[in-house]
């Protein structure tokens, strides 16, 4: 072989070699991004706006499913108007020898364990009225106030003719 062909073959040889390792450093570039694309992916868990969203709705809707109960030992009211009742400042119904208290303590704690607790779900419901403060405080599996990840229903119920409401808080903890 002439030493023309010799040199062309060492120009292609190099310049192939050449491409080479541009498409290495290429590759190498591609997969740095991707991890880090990955752990940045990984290290911030990714925020579930529906479970939240059902949480939040099956926290509002059990409190106004609970204010429509209908009692037994009082037939003719609702654990609604029981509520508001004892969130009063002088309660005054009763029902088979049961205060309004007595009665909503009774079924409240009866509707949490047959349906929340059974389910396992960490909630912490409470009653709270401006005449008596908390009057009813349920807290199952350590789900406190400030607890991260507490989505959280509330319902408010008048206290007519007085001039101010009793409110019912739901939260269920993630």
């Amino acid at each position: 072989m002439s030493s023309i062909k010799m040199r062309e073959i060492k120009k292609k040889a190099t310049r192939a070699q050449l491409e080479i390792m541009g498409l290495v450093i290429i590759v190498i570039i591609i997969i740095t991004g991707l991890l880090i694309f990955l752990v940045s992916k990984v290290s911030s868990p990714p925020k579930n706006f529906q479970k939240a969203y059902m949480t939040s709705e099956l926290a509002t809707n059990m409190l106004l499913a609970m204010t429509r109960v209908n009692i037994r030992e009082c037939p003719d009211s609702t654990l609604g108007e029981l509520i508001t009742d004892c969130a009063r400042p002088t309660p005054s119904r009763r029902c088979l020898d049961y205060t309004s208290c007595e009665i909503i303590n009774k079924t409240i704690n009866e509707i949490l364990n047959n349906t929340l607790v059974l389910w396992d779900v960490k909630f912490r419901f409470a009653l709270e009225s401006p005449y008596r403060g908390v009057f009813l405080s349920v807290t199952n599996r350590e789900c406190g106030v400030k607890t991260p990840g507490k989505q959280e229903g509330f319902a408010l119920l008048s206290l007519y003719p007085l001039n101010s409401s009793v409110e019912l808080k739901l939260g269920i903890c993630d």
